[in-house]
């Protein structure tokens, strides 16, 4: 879930591009002091549009400060849970919302939505092959849902690949869930356990990321020849050439699909 400060900056990055985009077409229509101050307007009066919806999205599902520790303290009772434990908790929980579960050793069947249910809230997370293991369990049209603390942005790249037959389902949608089967695990373990978050800068240099720094810094570089103050643009454009030759020579490479 966004914080607000990624909302702000979110809705500022939106309005900036407006701006952009404004002031480029109505540099063409009329004055140049004229064009910045209207450009202006119409940035101030998107970014309260983008703030608005972008903070409508990050409260929709928005938690209090109790039910966020409710919610740590459930995913790890089911982090210690074994399988048989999860699945008896989640057939109840299911039955509650009246999905008609069906129990198949480890894992639910949800005939409503044709869908094997699968469970993995190891603290080490899921790895690829339990993924494919996953999917040849199923059957024809069949979807497989995975439940899990949280899930990598690997793995989540990775069951792209499967066209919609992998969906994950993440510990906050987990707790919903459970929320409003109103179903939770017993409270065993009196402690929280929690991944330490870390921002992944290998991201930023993903090899797929190249031909969009390349445009937006062509576009950026490209624009300099327009507006009066050319230096910002001159070198926002050229970072992103530069790091758009980066993700092309040391970029991640998306893994094969074809296993």
């Amino acid at each position: 879930m966004k914080n607000l400060f990624s909302v702000i900056i979110d809705s500022i990055f939106c309005a900036f591009i407006v701006f952009i985009v404004s002031k480029f077409i109505l540099s063409l229509l009329i004055r140049n002091d004229l064009s910045i101050g209207f450009s202006i307007m119409l940035a101030v009066c998107c970014w309260g549009v983008f703030f608005r919806w972008f903070n409508k999205k990050r409260t929709f599902n928005k938690i209090t400060l109790a039910e966020q520790k409710k919610a740590r303290l459930s995913l790890t009772q089911l982090a210690f849970m074994s399988d048989l434990e999860l699945c008896s908790l989640f057939y109840s929980a299911f039955s509650k919302l009246n999905l008609k579960p069906q129990r198949r050793g480890n894992k639910i069947f949800l005939p409503e939505k044709n869908c094997l249910v699968f469970f993995c809230f190891s603290l080490d997370g899921i790895r690829k092959s339990q993924v494919i293991k996953y999917y040849n369990l199923l059957q024809k049209n069949q979807t497989a849902v995975i439940f899990g603390r949280e899930f990598s942005s690997e793995i989540k790249d990775f069951c792209r690949y499967f066209e919609n037959k992998i969906i994950l389902v993440d510990g906050e949608k987990t707790f919903f869930t459970l929320k409003k089967a109103d179903v939770f695990p017993e409270n065993k373990i009196l402690f929280f356990v929690e991944k330490k978050k870390t921002f992944d800068f290998s991201l930023l240099l993903h090899k797929k990321r190249a031909k969009n720094y390349f445009i937006f810094g062509l576009l950026f570089l490209l624009y300099s020849f327009i507006v009066p103050i050319k230096l910002y643009y001159i070198i926002l454009g050229s970072l992103l050439l530069i790091f758009s030759l980066l993700c092309a020579l040391f970029g991640k490479q998306v893994e094969n699909s074809n296993f």
